[in-house]
């Protein structure tokens, strides 16, 4: 069991709730997956991405973002995770080890359950206030909280999906702050 067997978690404009990826046949899902290392996709990511878009939103930025679609086996390994359910596995892992609902939980008795919630590893998260690709909506936080009980949050203003790049000081200092164990 993965995140049992984590002292404390970090992550960066996290997707946990989403749920997975819509079913799709083999053959739109291959056409999804050309549409994914588009240019004119990248560049529209590229516009939601950032809170300061004349600064990162650049025909450079969507080069990078594209690097990892030229991989060898990258159309064939994007393929099989999409056709695969996406991000549904993590999602799935933390409604388990958060679930309140008895049908869902691993967990014999709710009491086995709210005892093995406080084993749970911290998960840090850190997240650009105008983040338009995964924002921070109000109802979201709640969600992850009961997914993540020990769930905390850092929120960095004027910075939208790419916290490390737009506010990399800040984002610098948190994540030394949390290795070096003051966030704990």
């Amino acid at each position: 069991d993965r995140l049992s067997t984590t002292l404390s978690l970090a992550l960066v404009s996290p997707q946990i709730t989403i749920d997975g990826t819509p079913e799709l046949s083999p053959a739109f899902a291959k056409v999804g997956v050309k549409v994914l290392k588009s240019w004119p996709l990248r560049w529209i990511a590229n516009q939601l991405a950032y809170a300061d878009t004349r600064t990162y939103a650049t025909r450079a930025a969507i080069a990078v973002g594209r690097i990892h679609t030229y991989r060898p086996d990258w159309e064939e390994n994007a393929l099989q995770w999409l056709l695969s359910g996406g991000y549904d596995s993590i999602t799935s892992d933390f409604a388990l080890l958060g679930a309140t609902d008895s049908s869902t939980s691993r967990y014999s008795s709710q009491e086995e359950e709210e005892d093995k919630k406080q084993d749970l590893p911290p998960v840090y998260f850190f997240w650009g206030k105008d983040d338009k690709i995964l924002p921070p909506y109000p109802d979201t936080i709640p969600e992850i909280k009961k997914m993540c009980p020990r769930a905390n949050f850092t929120f960095y203003d004027k910075c939208g999906h790419v916290p490390h790049l737009e506010q990399p000081s800040a984002f610098a200092a948190d994540l030394s702050d949390l290795v070096r164990g003051h966030m704990l």
